[in-house]
């Protein structure tokens, strides 16, 4: 593969979740604080590195905390989750008749982009959201079926056992991205994708963006282009 430069931004992303969008001029409570790595240009070399690239990062950050994260995080890039472990999530949701994805708000919404690319193929996904939907959608699933567990510091597994004790009885293959080990009912989980050993926020240093971007990019590599085409 070529060498690759990418020129553009590098960003913390600061998300807030809220009840209701505020009018113009109205203050509200948060519910909840995360903190993320963004920007499009860090997005796209950190994508492209974990598809096995060589690539060169240019762009511009402060001299303060978020500064040093974000260069924390583009230099551990190269250690983090290995292209084949990629390729194999790929290739079980192209053979899989549905795919389900699982987790909190934030996780399963970082997933929507690539949930959309695999509608546009034809592939019958669910988000699986809210919450009291996802019992009823697991045990709908077969063998044939994944579900995509997303829970980086392993909230989801924690505070929703219920939908985790479903999730581990169904027929279906079961992936779980974390940066955790062992949880609950991790012992009836076909593949977990380890994405680090700590975490500056609930989404962890290796923000949980990069797995479903480079999943989307390389899907659409692997299977797009000739599926279009069939369209």
């Amino acid at each position: 593969m070529n060498r690759i430069v990418v020129i553009g931004s590098c960003n913390m992303d600061i998300v807030v979740l809220a009840d209701k969008r505020p009018t113009a001029g109205e203050t509200i409570m948060g519910n909840e604080l995360h903190i993320a790595h963004g920007g499009k240009g860090a997005n796209q070399a950190v994508a492209a590195a974990r598809l096995g690239a060589e690539v060169t990062m240019v762009g511009c950050i402060g001299e303060d905390a978020y500064g040093q994260m974000i260069l924390d995080n583009l230099k551990e890039t190269y250690e983090s989750v290995s292209y084949e472990d990629l390729e194999f999530i790929v290739d079980k949701i192209h053979d899989a008749n549905k795919v389900c994805f699982a987790g909190n708000f934030f996780t399963q919404s970082v997933s929507m982009q690539l949930q959309i690319e695999l509608s546009y193929l034809g592939k019958e996904c669910s988000g699986m959201y809210p919450l009291e939907q996802q019992i009823l959608t697991v045990e709908g699933l077969d063998e044939n079926d994944v579900i995509i567990v997303s829970s980086i510091a392993g909230g989801f597994m924690t505070d929703h056992p219920d939908v985790m004790r479903v999730i581990s009885k169904s027929p279906a293959y079961k992936i779980v991205i974390s940066q955790l080990d062992e949880f609950v009912y991790s012992d009836s989980i076909d593949m977990i994708l380890k994405v680090g050993t700590d975490h500056h926020s609930l989404i962890g240093k290796f923000s949980i963006t990069y797995i479903f971007e480079v999943l989307e990019a390389l899907y659409h590599l692997k299977y797009g282009v000739k599926e279009k085409r069939e369209l």
